[in-house]
């Protein structure tokens, strides 16, 4: 299959939330493989992502407004990270 680069343009926050979200799951996603280990697996699911996370919430409040003046770049926003979701859980 041949894949082209695009460059697209999404609402900030929007984005910000959906990559921190995203970090999260593909750190938990690490620390779980070798089954559920609470001491270590917190640890290392929100202390590697607690910058991230930070970032991601830390704009949340601009979110509908963000929705409501670009909708298609909220969307884009959205759908970008779901399918960095897709790609991450249908990995073999």
């Amino acid at each position: 299959m041949e894949k082209v680069k695009v460059e697209v343009e999404v609402s900030k926050e929007a984005h910000e939330l959906v990559e921190a979200l995203v970090h999260v799951l593909e750190t938990a996603v690490v620390a779980l493989k070798d089954g559920f280990q609470p001491g270590t697996d917190l640890t290392l699911i929100f202390g590697g992502s607690l910058a991230s996370l930070m970032t991601g919430i830390n704009g949340v409040e601009q979110l509908p407004a963000e929705m409501k003046e670009d909708s298609a770049a909220f969307l884009k926003a959205w759908v970008l990270g779901g399918a960095d979701l897709v790609a991450l859980f249908s990995k073999k």
